[in-house]
């Protein structure tokens, strides 16, 4: 896929019509490389802390806010937080990873990683927070298996 820029960007991964998503920031080497999100190092632990919780990545819709790296230009991004606001108002459950938390709520990540947090833009959707991928890879794992464990438990309830 090319976006508007000319840049190439990443597909999204599992079941669109999913009522949960789970939505990165941007995305990595690998996924760019493979054309895919959550396909890289920070993918792969993602998917392991989320099978730990007892979420299947296949019953969810997995995506990126930014479906491609910024580059020179950063022309996309208001389109893109358009489309998010407008695709996410409709989903029941959502977990936010690293800089699409601040977009969408009122905190960092740092801030809130690991529990739910409220959303003034995704009223009636139950909004959990996550670290970012890459950081979570350079820190210990603590912050995502949380944010997996919460977001499973009210994965559970939807």
């Amino acid at each position: 896929m090319i976006c508007s820029c000319g840049l190439h960007m990443v597909k999204p991964f599992g079941n669109l019509s999913s009522n949960v998503v789970i939505l990165g920031d941007y995305p990595s080497f690998d996924d760019v490389k493979n054309g895919m999100a959550f396909t890289g190092p920070g993918g792969m632990a993602l998917r392991q802390e989320l099978a730990k919780a007892g979420v299947q990545p296949e019953g969810v819709f997995m995506t990126l806010l930014y479906p491609h790296n910024m580059g020179k230009t950063s022309e996309c991004v208001e389109d893109w937080e358009t489309n998010a606001m407008g695709f996410l108002r409709k989903k029941k459950l959502i977990l936010l990873l690293g800089k699409a938390v601040p977009v969408f709520t009122q905190f960092t990540a740092e801030q809130v990683s690991g529990i739910k947090v409220p959303s003034a833009l995704l009223k009636g959707s139950i909004v959990v927070a996550g670290p970012g991928i890459t950081t979570a890879l350079k820190s210990p794992i603590g912050e995502l298996r949380r944010a997996c464990e919460v977001f499973a438990e009210e994965r559970r309830k939807v």
